[in-house]
């Protein structure tokens, strides 16, 4: 893969997008005044701001701008599937996470999450949501897609 390459040039399959991935986490982030937590509520949040979604195992950072959708799932090298935020290298296969597992959606001041029909599911904070039905989440949510457990964490 050339590096800044967006598209395959054999079959114009998207290689990478808009979702930035940063390599360390420092958990005393969690603490700061930088992220706001409301309990029992729904966060507001501006289209300005970004998304974090931290791979609780590694420690590893999805940065993900407002304003979009995001499809959560792993690759498979049987069919061209390739979701924004890719858990394959979080041993996405061994933990349960289907290709096309769920999405993350920014809008309107709200974050919310919605399980495609995953074979493992989704939850948040240990509890299953159903499928295809979108639900509220807020930060610091657990969200665990099959086995893999995330943080979310929203910028203020």
């Amino acid at each position: 893969m050339l590096e800044g390459v967006i598209y395959c040039l054999d079959c114009g399959a998207r290689l990478h997008s808009s979702v930035k991935i940063e390599a360390t986490f420092d958990d005393s982030l969690i603490q700061t005044d930088r992220f706001k937590n409301v309990p029992g509520k729904q966060t507001t949040i501006v289209p300005s701001q970004e998304i974090y979604l931290v791979v609780l195992q590694t420690g590893q950072i999805f940065t993900l701008p407002f304003e979009d959708e995001y499809i959560v799932g792993r690759t498979s090298d049987e069919q061209p599937i390739f979701p924004e935020i890719d858990l394959t290298p979080f041993n996405g296969y061994q933990g349960g996470v289907s290709r096309l597992h769920a999405t993350i959606k920014a809008k309107d001041s709200s974050v919310t999450i919605t399980d495609l029909g995953s074979t493992n599911g989704t939850r948040i904070n240990n509890v299953r949501i159903e499928p295809n039905n979108p639900h509220p989440i807020n930060h610091g949510d657990i969200i665990t897609f099959g086995n893999i457990k995330t943080r979310v964490l929203f910028y203020k």
